[in-house]
């Protein structure tokens, strides 16, 4: 019960009609400060600010009707474990055309970058003491 209204109590009043009008009335104090927040919001300022491409944004997206069949495929593929979103740019082939939408629009923010380290060729992970001088590869069953 908000602190301006009289808190009263009627002796007759059924609780349950009592305890329904209490709720009657919170919920329209929640209604009044949402409308106070609305009135409150500035629209521009909100607006110019650029959206920024996130993870669970691009889950959305994918989610969507209207999003493209290689966006769709993409999603698969994050959601299966096998890559992650901010991989999109180099892992997806093709990549789908809502990348380079978003990118050139003003109005959303890409703050993913291709990696900056190369990923090793082999399967084999590179030790710096590793001398491949004397690797020999294993006997092929095919020989």
């Amino acid at each position: 019960m908000t602190p301006n209204r009289r808190a009263r109590h009627e002796e007759d009043v059924d609780p349950d009609i009592e305890q329904a009008y209490r709720r009657l009335m919170d919920r329209a104090d929640d209604l009044e400060t949402a409308r106070l927040r609305a009135e409150r919001l500035d629209v521009h300022a909100l607006m110019s600010e650029p959206t920024v491409v996130t993870e669970e944004f691009m889950s959305q997206l994918a989610t969507m009707p209207h999003s493209s069949p290689e966006l769709r495929a993409f999603a698969e593929r994050v959601f299966s474990g096998e890559c992650r979103w901010s991989e999109i740019d180099f892992a997806a082939r093709p990549v789908p055309p809502e990348v380079a939408e978003l990118k050139d629009s003003p109005n959303f923010a890409w703050t993913w970058t291709a990696p900056t380290d190369n990923p090793p060729q082999s399967g084999r992970r590179q030790d710096p003491d590793d001398n491949d001088d004397d690797y020999e590869p294993p006997q092929s069953w095919l020989q």
